[in-house]
């Protein structure tokens, strides 16, 4: 495994903000990239200097909304988000003058200059309608032109921290919700993909729970708009405010239910800077609340700790391949992130989507990459949605890393796991062995992948015959005559049963049969 999957906040960070600066540091505004966004900041407030409510007794003082109106009025700032789920701060605009002198104050724990935020795809091109991408995450190993899956995402939410989502045709219906769009201030809900011809928030969705492509296909889908339409790049204030608004939503919506974040962008930082970002924060803190997040390991053909979110060890963070399970590289500055950061591998180059217009396209890189291992986190938590909160994050990374398939990634990168997605918590799976004098076949399921809950063996032997129950794991069968049998095992019960069927060979003495084969495994 990569990375150890934490479900608390790391270091210095904790769930109120972080940890409080010396009196050396004060008025020192805190700058993670190299390329900060002049006027754009976000706040970490002192917890001690706000009214509490806390099991260990009430203190006194202004709540919340009181203390960010009165510092915004000192610093003569616009506040454009109040975060209030996920830490207690907010954002705003201002001079950098001010934001100066609103870090030197007491009641205020940071100050930290906005970020630019970037988009992990590359251009894509209209394609036939069938996608490898689906093909090849369901099987260990090659692809068979069809995508098979036990569950289908219902009852599990999703939202898309992206460019928006259009409701392109009968793609989405009525499981694409009412969103948040970042870009408007004050926030609004028009959340429509806003950017480029065939957009991208919309083509990440249509992965993740489409009708057509999804994964996951009874998901339901929130849109958080955080990028503008002239340009494939926002802030990290921006970001945080989603975030925020995702706990919100989350707790008056469906609270207790199973809800993950898609995040199909990246943020260029400064080494050793991560831990201190807000962002980081704000996603450990929704993390204990039972948010799930998936993260784009990134396009720059670099190690993926070199980035936002992608660098954050309690997110799954997820490299990208191509059509030959090759990791996707296309040149030395753009191809898929790689190293210790990177906990699996999906399909990136080239898989196919719906545009923001409703017609057939791809998406490329580990843009591609992150929504199908969101999706198969959403069948999977169909299955537990038990698991409690806090724990949600690190169970689910967990499984899909244990889950993957192991050593058919071509050149995974330095530090690389060699584990690529597998989207079935369970599969079909048998092996046989016939004598060929007797007719007498022997055939054991023992290498299935089974979920935990009564299974039942359901099995069409070719010649006529079933047999069907749970006693079924192991049994033998006598053939009649010579001859290639189709033997079909069917796994249940579920939604999409997992089914495996494999030609078996019974020669018994009469003539030779074109590729026979007298034992084997149907994997």
């Amino acid at each position: 495994m990569a990375k150890n999957f934490l479900v608390a906040a790391t270091l210095s960070v904790t769930l109120l903000g972080f940890a409080s600066p010396s009196e050396a540091e004060r008025g020192k505004v805190f700058v993670p990239c190299a390329k900060p966004i002049e006027g754009r900041y976000l706040i970490a407030l002192e917890p001690s200097e706000l009214k509490s409510n806390s099991a260990a007794g009430p203190t006194a003082g202004p709540d919340l909304g009181q203390q960010v109106a009165a510092l915004a009025l000192m610093a003569s700032a616009r506040v454009t988000g109040v975060i209030d789920q996920v830490g207690q701060g907010f954002t705003a605009e201002m001079p950098a003058a001010q934001a100066e002198l609103l870090a030197r104050d007491r009641r205020v724990q940071q100050v930290e200059q906005a970020c630019p935020v970037g988009l992990s795809t590359v251009p894509g091109v209209q394609q036939p309608a069938s996608s490898w991408g689906l093909d090849r995450i369901d099987q260990r190993t090659g692809r068979d032109d069809a995508y098979t899956y036990y569950n289908d995402g219902t009852d599990v939410h999703v939202y898309v921290i992206d460019t928006g989502i259009t409701n392109a045709g009968t793609e989405f219906g009525s499981r694409l919700k009412s969103g948040r769009n970042f870009v408007a201030s004050p926030p609004d809900t028009n959340t429509a993909d806003a950017w480029g011809s065939p957009g991208h928030g919309t083509l990440v969705a249509s992965i993740i729970g489409g009708n057509q492509y999804g994964v996951a296909r009874n998901v339901s889908l929130y849109p958080a708009r955080i990028f503008p339409s002239a340009t494939p790049e926002t802030t990290t204030d921006r970001v945080v405010n989603a975030v925020n608004w995702v706990v919100t939503n989350m707790n008056a919506l469906h609270p207790g239910k199973p809800t993950l974040v898609n995040m199909s962008f990246f943020v260029a930082v400064l080494p050793g800077s991560s831990l201190g970002m807000m962002m980081s924060t704000a996603i450990s803190s929704a993390i204990t609340q039972g948010v799930v997040f998936v993260a784009a390991a990134n396009n720059h053909n670099q190690e993926a700790c070199n980035f936002m979110p992608s660098g954050m060890t309690s997110i799954v963070t997820v490299g990208g391949t191509d059509i030959n399970d090759q990791r996707w590289v296309a040149s030395s500055t753009s191809g898929s992130n790689f190293g210790l950061c990177v906990d699996l591998f999906a399909p990136a180059k080239d898989t196919l989507a719906i545009t923001k217009t409703g017609v057939v396209g791809s998406v490329g890189g580990t843009s591609s990459a992150a929504p199908h291992v969101t999706g198969a986190a959403a069948l999977y938590l169909q299955s537990h949605p038990a698991i409690t909160a806090s724990a949600r994050q690190a169970t689910v990374a967990s499984w899909l890393v244990a889950n993957a398939t192991s050593g058919v990634v071509g050149n995974p990168g330095a530090g690389s796991p060699n584990k690529f997605l597998f989207a079935k918590e369970h599969d079909a799976c048998f092996t046989w062995s016939c004598n060929q004098t007797t007719r007498v076949c022997s055939f054991s399921a023992s290498c299935s992948l089974l979920p935990s809950g009564t299974i039942y063996y359901s099995w069409d032997m070719g010649d006529g015959t079933t047999y069907y129950g749970g006693a079924y794991s192991s049994f033998s069968h006598t053939y009649g005559t010579a001859s290639n049998y189709q033997v079909k095992l069917t796994l249940l019960p579920w939604l999409h049963p997992a089914d495996k069927t494999k030609a078996v060979c019974v020669k018994a003495g009469g003539p030779v049969l074109t590729g026979c084969v007298g034992s084997g495994t149907a994997p």
